[in-house]
């Protein structure tokens, strides 16, 4: 690739292109990333910094070529320069017309020749052309250039997890729960399409930043469908057609022996969902330990263990695994797939109880044998995970109003080898170098078994959610474990205006009365704000200006305009993320705005391509999404009185397990580009949805209550996806009649 670039380089200077002072500029540019561990080649760099045109590119590339494949372009995408290369062949990175960067993967020229390899290669473009989920790196295009099968996938930026175990060693308790939701999200979203993954390890599944808005440690991103088992949609899963003779041939075991179930060890092939269960609780095993499963001399050794040994769960009961995890982890592992949940909705319900919303998770502890550094890696002291779950201490503010430490219990079993709680809690522990060397993420605080039984509370009061965020995150009265940082800044009524002039971290509100209005420009960006306890009051608008960048709000109440009503308002340009906020007002959204955890009592408007996100919230009026980009996840909308409760009129919406109730209209969508429903419940006074001139493209769970159920007017495209549409209905639809069934959403996905 180094010849490549170079050669590339050599003719745009002949040609005029570019000048020896840029190529000087971009070497510079690449030592100073690699300086700070990423890594790019100097081909990537010059088109990244637009040093050359794509068609000046395409020119260039048509004169030099490291591979069979001549072709510039490969479905419209415009190859930039190798990503890596494997014993499968190379992966490009390439750009689209339309902005998207895509990673373009080319069978090797030696292995196309295969009717096997060309099998694999298209059953993984098979599988991803149909999935479309967060948690799964999407397949955009496939296909043969020069003879030699290629792919288009997203470019999804982050290392593996087999990658991340072994430069960091093994994930902490609070991450694995996050892994095990998102993975176990992913393979549900599989199987209900028709794919069963059938090799699922950490070299497969890639650790991508957290999304924009989620409190999440990374964004966990499934891949590699070669192994996949694919049904018609719809069809009976039976055996698939293209597996005779073929990659799955009777008594051919397919998969990564470590990471087999039982029953593919065995060469079964009526498989279900519950081998990629065992797969997934193997990985867990591995990312919890450092250390697989089993462990022998051959494949077929440890293919052995896998059918006939039990699983030893003795070294996670040891780490200090909450006992209801390390439950579910033996049951995924169980030889018997009778034995294990019997479906991902079983898995996804129990993960759901083991995970407390928060901000961020910890490293794991260090084990007797921690996981190497790679060679030539810089190493630097780790200290244990310091935070309120480990100590044992919440801010609350005294009568004074400074913040001082309270007791708190936790259920959580302290991890092996780990110092003793007074050390942990101590001043001279929390403030020593040592401690402050390596910033901690706090894990989540697992709940008791009797807690997981107890019957749900209503989400009405929110400062149970606000308090455990800040108890998870605080360090002696400051928010900072989350974000490596070494101390905040504490701010009052009086103060906090000149903070909010410049960017301070973390910024801890103590109780009181925030008379606004509240201007949040571009200096306030990378600034969190958070309750230093019960009783912040932001009197509004809090107006967020343009420029604004990573600025968030947590745990505080914010109270509107008197004369606008108004509490919050996102101008074009700006970006802001609220946590466990009470919102008691309207909302104007022109920019970027995500929310977790929210009760927002005025009404919504999202417009100018704006974007909103809205996770595990209640929202007590009515929303208008006005050509923005619209996601619901865990979101009820109710109210009583509004004409209607959710309108779309164009651009874009997903609404994932989103109950709707109140008004005449529960849903208007009106010339949108797509919508997405997965698991709603609509309930009005007049007609359920009403869809005019929309591309409602995918259904997959909707039950519609109202004296009018559907009201249709425009075409409907064949190829759209409506599954489980339940009507109850004295007038089920109108310009259409579409195709029903028994059940709808599932209950257990509603909020």
């Amino acid at each position: 690739m180094v010849v490549e670039d170079e050669r590339l380089l050599s003719l745009a200077v002949e040609r005029g292109w570019i000048t020896s002072e840029e190529i000087a500029r971009v070497r510079s540019e690449q030592q100073a990333l690699s300086d700070r561990g990423i890594e790019h080649s100097l081909w990537f760099l010059v088109l990244d910094l637009g040093l050359v045109s794509d068609e000046q590119a395409r020119e260039l590339r048509k004169s030099v070529s490291s591979t069979r494949v001549t072709a510039l372009e490969v479905s419209g995408f415009l190859l930039q320069g190798r990503l890596g290369s494997g014993g499968m062949g190379d992966v490009f990175r390439a750009r689209h017309p339309d902005g998207r960067i895509g990673a373009v993967k080319l069978l090797a020229t030696r292995l196309s020749r295969s009717e096997e390899n060309r099998r694999r290669f298209a059953r993984e473009a098979r599988a991803g052309l149909r999935l479309s989920h967060p948690h799964i790196v999407p397949v955009w295009a496939s296909g043969e250039v020069d003879h030699t099968p290629y792919l288009v996938m997203e470019l999804v930026e982050g290392g593996s997890l087999k990658q991340r175990i072994s430069d960091r060693g093994p994930l902490s308790e609070g991450e694995a729960v996050v892994l095990l939701r998102q993975m176990g999200q992913a393979l549900a979203h599989a199987w209900r399409h028709g794919v069963l993954h059938r090799d699922i390890k950490p070299a497969n599944i890639i650790l991508g930043a957290p999304r924009t808005g989620v409190l999440e440690p990374f964004c966990a991103r499934l891949c590699d469908f070669g192994l996949a088992k694919v049904w018609q949609e719809g069809s009976t899963r039976g055996e698939d057609p293209e597996s005779i003779g073929g990659l799955t041939g009777a008594g051919l075991a397919l998969g990564t022996p470590h990471y087999m179930s039982p029953e593919q060890a065995a060469g079964e092939t009526d498989l279900d969902q519950r081998a990629d269960m065992y797969g997934l609780g193997a990985t867990l095993y591995h990312a919890l330990l450092g250390q697989t499963l089993f462990n022998g001399k051959s494949s077929a050794v440890i293919m052995y263990k896998q059918v006939t040994e039990a699983p030893d769960l003795a070294a996670l009961s040891a780490r200090g695994i909450h006992p209801a995890l390390l439950d579910l982890i033996g049951r995924l592992l169980a030889k018997e797939r009778k034995q294990r949940p019997a479906d991902w909705e079983a898995v996804l319900a129990e993960a759901e109880r083991l995970a407390v919303p928060t901000l961020a998770l910890a490293p794991a502890p260090p084990l007797a044998a921690p996981a190497k550094p790679p060679a030539g890696a810089r190493q630097r002291a780790v200290a244990p995970a310091i935070s309120s779950a480990a100590s044992g201490t919440v801010p609350q503010p005294s009568a004074q109003g400074v913040v001082k430490q309270a007791p708190v219990q936790s259920t959580a079993a302290p991890p092996a080898q780990s110092p003793p709680p007074q050390a942990q809690s101590s001043p001279q522990a929390l403030s020593s170098p040592q401690a402050q060397s390596a910033p901690s993420i706090a894990p989540r605080a697992l709940p008791s078994p009797q807690a997981q039984l107890a019957p749900r509370r209503s989400k009405r009061r929110l400062w149970p959610w606000a308090i455990g965020i800040i108890a998870i995150t605080a360090i002696g009265g400051s928010a900072v474990a989350a974000f490596g940082q070494t101390g905040s800044t504490l701010a009052t009524p009086q103060s906090l205006p000149a903070l909010l002039s410049r960017s301070h971290g973390d910024l801890s509100l103590q109780p009181g009365i925030y008379a606004g209005p509240w201007h949040f420009g571009a200096a306030a960006s990378g600034t969190a704000l958070r309750a230093g306890g019960p009783g912040v009051i932001l009197r509004g608008p809090v107006v967020c200006e343009p420029g604004l960048r990573n600025c968030s709000l947590t745990g505080v109440r914010i109270d509107p305009d008197p004369a606008s009503g108004l509490a919050v308002e996102v101008l074009t340009g700006a970006a802001l993320t609220l946590h466990a906020v009470e919102v008691n007002g309207g909302l104007a959204i022109a920019g970027e705005l995500s929310g977790y955890g929210l009760e927002i009592q005025g009404a919504i408007r999202a417009s100018n391509d704006s974007r909103l996100r809205l996770e595990r919230s209640r929202i007590n009026a009515a929303v208008t999404a006005d050509h923005a980009d619209l996601r619901l996840l865990q979101v009820r909308c109710s109210g009583s009185g509004a004409p209607t409760m959710l309108t779309i009129s164009g651009g874009r919406t997903e609404l994932d397990g989103v109950v709707i109730s109140g008004g005449g209209v529960g849903l208007r969508v009106d010339g949108a580009d797509a919508v997405r429903l997965t698991d709603v419940a609509i309930t009005a006074t007049a007609t359920a949805l009403s869809a005019e001139h929309s591309a409602l493209t995918a259904i997959d769970g909707l039950d519609l209550t109202a004296p009018t159920g559907l009201a249709w007017n425009g075409p409907r495209d064949p190829g759209w996806s409506w599954k489980r549409l339940k009507i109850t209905a004295e007038t089920p639809a109108t310009g259409l009649e579409p195709v029903t069934a028994a059940q709808g959403a599932r209950a257990e996905r509603l909020p």
